[in-house]
């Protein structure tokens, strides 16, 4: 519900070129403390421990679905704090809708669960079968509106894939990325591939990561490119 009290800081309001005293409907005000969060369970605790002084609390506005102005807030690397301003102003620009924008901590860091909310975030302290750490563990990944934009794989028996749960993507449904569209371009630009390009072998651009029936249109990650040029905020013994 828009906040009658709730005022806009007038550096933010400028950046989105929104008038301070406008209505808002805010997902998220939270402290740094509360948006990260922590953990009952024990490596989960020591990995974000681990990476807190790595990360940073961006607050972001965006287009509702429900056409209202919407205040949110997002968990990213340090690293990537005045991009992340800069990406989301620009997703504003383009007037492309957003759920909601909640640190997933607020999910318990349970990513299904933030999946079915249709929440966008970065953050959140997952380990790759491998051990090593994902790139949203990082803090420098996106994933977008991930119940209309899902992760969708095929496997080798020919069954597929599908989180969250009783998603599906549909390229006309709100807040869809779509391939050929202002939105994905822009991130493109800004040196990010675009999941929904993995299973595509002419895919443009050309992109790092490619396999047959592998589509995650939700999640937007460094290319090689901003790989090689972008130095993470990372523990010793990871950058």
């Amino acid at each position: 519900m828009p906040n009658p009290g709730f005022r806009l800081t007038p550096s933010l309001a400028q950046q989105y070129g929104v008038p301070p005293a406008g209505p808002v409907v805010f997902d998220s005000r939270l402290s740094f403390e509360q948006a990260y969060g922590t953990s009952t369970d024990p490596q989960r605790a020591r990995d974000l421990a681990l990476m807190k002084p790595h990360m940073a609390l961006v607050n972001v506005l965006y287009c509702g679905f429900d056409n209202a102005l919407h205040f949110g807030q997002i968990v990213v690397n340090k690293a990537i704090e005045n991009e992340t301003k800069i990406l989301f102003v620009k997703m504003f620009q383009l007037g492309f809708p957003i759920k909601s924008v909640i640190p997933q901590s607020q999910f318990g860091y349970d990513d299904e669960t933030s999946m079915q909310a249709n929440n966008t975030s970065n953050f959140r302290p997952d380990r790759l079968g491998s051990g090593n750490l994902s790139e949203h563990f990082k803090g420098a990944s996106f994933d977008i509106n991930p119940f209309v934009n899902p992760f969708d794989v095929l496997n080798d028996d020919g069954s597929r894939t599908i989180q969250p749960a009783g998603a599906s993507y549909a390229p006309r449904a709100k807040g869809a990325i779509v391939k050929d569209s202002d939105l994905r371009r822009m991130w493109s630009a800004e040196d990010y591939e675009w999941g929904g390009n993995w299973g595509d072998p002419q895919a443009d651009p050309p992109i790092d990561f490619y396999q047959v029936g592998y589509f995650d249109y939700q999640h937007m990650q460094f290319n090689q490119k901003k790989m090689d040029t972008v130095k993470l905020s990372l523990p010793d013994g990871l950058a």
